[in-house]
């Protein structure tokens, strides 16, 4: 009796550890589906990666083609405008020099705004007789008005500092007797936004 129900137990024991053991062989294989697919995302994802950073190499390397070109092409501008030019600024009046201010004139018909017109005062001559007031004409690569503020001035020559941040040597520097203006025109009259 003893031995048969021993043997009993040890086959629903048996039972229990083959319904166990293939429980086991059932997740173990899940498990391994998972890996297998895992691992096929993960190298599915390796290979988005490479071909993304072969695609960052090609528009890196294509950016700085465009931006050689870029420099190139802003210093041949340059350079066909002229390697040296002049601007004149005319600063505003003061308040002192409100005769003074009418010897300036602009061309109507100057849309590149080159030009500028100096009418000198009419002086009295050797033989007494007063000599008509006499226009002096003046062109230059550009001409600021009174009414021109600094971002008019800097979008002129912003390209020259683009050059120089480019690499190239420029020198920009204002010239004129004292009064003329040279500091208004670096500097601006320091109000905002100047």
């Amino acid at each position: 009796g003893s031995l048969r129900s021993e043997l009993e137990q040890a086959s629903v024991k048996t039972k229990a550890l083959e319904v166990a053991h293939e429980a086991e062989q059932t997740a173990a294989a899940v498990l391994r589906r998972q890996l297998q697919d895992e691992t096929a995302a993960k190298d599915a994802v390796q290979d988005e990666l490479r071909h993304a950073k072969a695609a960052i190499a090609r528009l890196e390397e294509q950016a700085e083609a465009h931006q050689r070109l870029e420099r190139e092409l802003r210093n041949t501008i340059l350079e066909l405008k002229g390697n040296i030019r002049v601007f004149a600024r005319v600063r505003p009046s003061q308040p002192h020099e409100a005769e003074a201010a009418k010897a300036f004139s602009f061309p109507e018909d100057d849309p590149e705004q080159q030009h500028i017109t100096i009418l000198t005062e009419g002086k009295e001559g050797v033989d007494g007789r007063q000599t008509p007031p006499k226009p002096f004409d003046f062109k230059f690569d550009k001409v600021f008005h009174e009414h021109h503020d600094q971002a008019a001035v800097f979008d002129e020559v912003s390209q020259l500092i683009q050059s120089v941040l480019d690499g190239y040597r420029v020198c920009i520097f204002a010239y004129g007797q004292t009064g003329s203006g040279k500091t208004y025109t670096m500097d601006g009259d320091g109000t905002k936004g100047e």
